[in-house]
């Protein structure tokens, strides 16, 4: 048991409005927001998150102190507990982390992150792909099951138990050590460290060597072996052309 409690929903527009729906009517937090299937699920950006039933999507609403210039942190945060969670039952050697907030198994995006605010209220939205996958998004996508044809998945709320354990166990290290020590395990399975990539921004796209993340989260980039680029958003690519 954790101190995040649980609310199912057989099905709804997106378990972010959900959570933001609670916070808005003066809830406490400490629970995940999950549904059994999502009729408008999205990513970051405005992406469509495609949500059949047999995948995990939860919401995780918080109202700590945590101020505006470091919520960002919670993505590193999440994406360590995600890893963790599917780590049970994929082998860990498999799984990354792909800046800023996407979960890689065998290089293809395996889960995904998307925070949002509302005043005090922080709100962790987090998917998984346990049994179906997108063959058409933007960045190649796999499932648990696809990894690991013939073997017996778990149901979405074995993961979840999984993930609020290993979420109250990140967030504790977080509140505890702060971002160096999240910081140093998030780069010690991060995909790409050290390699070349390409970096779509708002307005243009660059290419580099993903040399490292800062201490407020930005990417840095080596372009043309000197000049180092910081990047606070976007998304990143490997093999390919910008």
């Amino acid at each position: 048991m954790t101190r995040f409690g649980s609310l199912w929903l057989e099905d709804t527009t997106s378990t972010n409005n959900e959570a933001l729906a609670l916070a808005k009517a003066g809830h406490p937090g400490c629970v995940f927001v999950a549904a059994k299937s999502q009729s408008c699920g999205r990513g970051r950006r405005g992406r469509t998150w495609v949500s059949p039933p047999g995948d995990l999507y939860c919401s995780l609403l918080l109202r700590e102190d945590i101020p505006p210039d470091r919520r960002g942190e919670m993505a590193f945060v999440a994406g360590l507990a995600m890893l963790d969670a599917a780590a049970v039952w994929e082998e860990r050697s498999h799984l990354t982390l792909k800046w800023p907030n996407d979960l890689l198994l065998d290089g293809r995006k395996l889960g995904g992150i998307l925070i949002e605010a509302d005043h005090d209220a922080l709100i962790i939205g987090m998917g998984m792909n346990i049994l179906h996958f997108p063959e058409d998004a933007e960045y190649p996508a796999t499932s648990m099951a696809a990894a690991l044809p013939g073997e017996v998945m778990p149901t979405p709320n074995d993961l979840l138990e999984k993930l609020s354990a290993s979420m109250e166990k990140w967030l504790d290290t977080w509140k505890t050590c702060g971002f160096v020590k999240i910081r140093m395990e998030w780069l010690k399975v991060a995909a790409g460290l050290g390699d070349s990539i390409v970096a779509r921004l708002e307005n243009e796209t660059v290419s580099g060597i993903f040399l490292d993340v800062d201490a407020q989260g930005a990417l840095m980039l080596s372009m043309n072996g000197n000049a180092e680029r910081r990047i606070a958003a976007g998304s990143i690519f490997f093999n390919e052309e910008p």
